[in-house]
């Protein structure tokens, strides 16, 4: 026989005792207002009232963001650089990586609520605080924050970058948090501008010269041939002209006086066509070049007091040093392709050049761009360091030939032979947009 299931029935005081518990249950979790009504467990926004605003921006919190990295899709490379780049490190330094877009994103659908504006952006924010930048003078760095946004700009494509450096070294915590006040207002000071300011910048670019000094035959040297500068003073190399055997004099000379404060005869450098400064290790090396292509010789700065010679894997023209990488840069002989050599001289990297066909001179280096000078054409060919070419530049003095370039802050130096080869010209040339 099929046995029946027994099915509970509860009582009715039960059912109403379940009945009072949840009423209970409830009216706990429900807070009293000020004047002692009840309101329900929903927050409710009228009319009249905002949400509340977060004080600050946690860009990231636990290794977690509701922010948006936005750059301008109009063709600064420099600032899609800078806004990869602080990507990076925050990721480096917080475990967490953020969602990067361009501001046309915006078509498609609506933009983030928490985004972090880099540079100049179509956004409302972007444009607000650029006008500001802009209508001011000097190279600086502008970090606020607009509402929901963060906007971090600059007059300038380093200092852009400086600024997102500023909240990745001052805002990131202990725990790998990045949180920033919400009433952020940032101006930084002016710094010194670099040359490749300008260049990043896109546009036009001026460049102006303006001739600083002489340079005459001395020992029976009479042609310039290598240069380089520390700041304080600038360095150019006088040969005889010989294919092999040659002899050379090394000029000290005072930036301020444009008057030659020490020398050094005699060098046997061979060609000695380029020359670069450490002012790490306070060196100055001469790259030797014909017929010697691998060596360079390294001396003192201060004294010109020679110390080693270095042989290297490879056949150069020019060499420069880089204070940011602490590496040195070369241009590789028979060509425009150049290399990254490290600190101890041995090659990190080669790169392929434009293949201009100018007659390749000395070189120069900053932050951000690698700058060869040319022959027939008198100009200024631009690399980035991963190897792209930027651009070429043409100098205004194109009637005699440009043997080295060097810089301080953003204003270069350039050496050139005069007409007759009997000694030299010093021009300062200065870039603008």
């Amino acid at each position: 026989m099929k046995k029946l299931k027994h099915i509970y029935k509860p009582s009715a005081a039960l059912l109403f005792l379940t009945a009072m518990l949840v009423f209970l249950v409830f009216c706990s979790c429900t807070p009293a207002s000020e004047g002692g009504s009840q309101t329900s467990g929903v927050d409710v926004v009228s009319d009249t009232e905002s949400a509340p605003v977060p004080s600050d921006y946690e860009v990231v919190k636990d290794r977690m963001s509701e922010f948006q990295i936005i750059r301008t899709d109009a063709g600064y490379e420099y600032e899609a650089k800078a806004a990869r780049e602080f990507r990076d490190s925050l990721e480096a330094k917080t475990g967490c990586r953020l969602v990067m877009n361009v501001d046309w994103y915006i078509k498609a659908e609506p933009a983030a609520q928490y985004e972090i504006l880099v540079g100049h952006t179509e956004r409302e924010e972007s444009q607000a605080v650029n006008a500001e930048v802009d209508s001011e003078d000097g190279f600086f760095y502008v970090i606020r924050g607009v509402g929901d946004k963060i906007v971090v700009t600059g007059k300038s494509p380093s200092m852009i970058s400086k600024g997102l450096n500023h909240l990745l070294e001052n805002y990131v915590d202990e725990s790998g948090n990045l949180i920033i006040p919400r009433g952020i207002n940032i101006r930084s000071e002016n710094f010194d501008p670099m040359p490749g300011d300008y260049i990043a910048a896109g546009g036009e670019v001026k460049i102006a010269e303006t001739q600083m000094g002489v340079i005459i035959p001395y020992h029976g040297c009479r042609i310039i041939q290598g240069g380089g500068t520390d700041g304080q003073y600038l360095y150019v190399i006088l040969n005889d002209g010989a294919k092999s055997g040659a002899r050379s004099v090394l000029n000290k000379i005072s930036l301020e006086t444009m008057r030659i404060v020490d020398r050094k005869v005699d060098l046997e450098v061979d060609h000695g066509n380029d020359l670069c400064v450490n002012p790490k290790t306070g060196e100055l090396i001469i790259v030797h070049n014909a017929p010697n292509r691998t060596h360079i010789s390294v001396f003192d700065a201060e004294t010109l007091e020679f110390k080693r010679k270095v042989y290297l894997n490879c056949d150069i023209f020019a060499m420069s040093y880089d204070e940011d990488l602490d590496c040195y840069w070369v241009g590789l002989s028979g060509g425009d392709n150049f290399a990254k050599l490290d600190s101890d001289f041995k090659i990190v990297r080669r790169f392929s050049g434009a293949g201009k066909g100018y007659t390749t001179q000395g070189m120069d280096c900053d932050s951000q761009y690698l700058y060869f000078v040319m022959y027939n054409k008198c100009c200024i060919v631009v690399y980035d360091k991963k190897g792209s070419y930027i651009g070429e530049y043409e100098l205004p003095v194109n009637n005699c030939e440009p043997e080295n370039i060097s810089h301080v802050g953003d204003e270069f130096y350039i050496v050139y032979n005069n007409s007759s080869w009997t000694g030299g010209v010093i021009y300062k040339a200065v870039l603008s947009n």
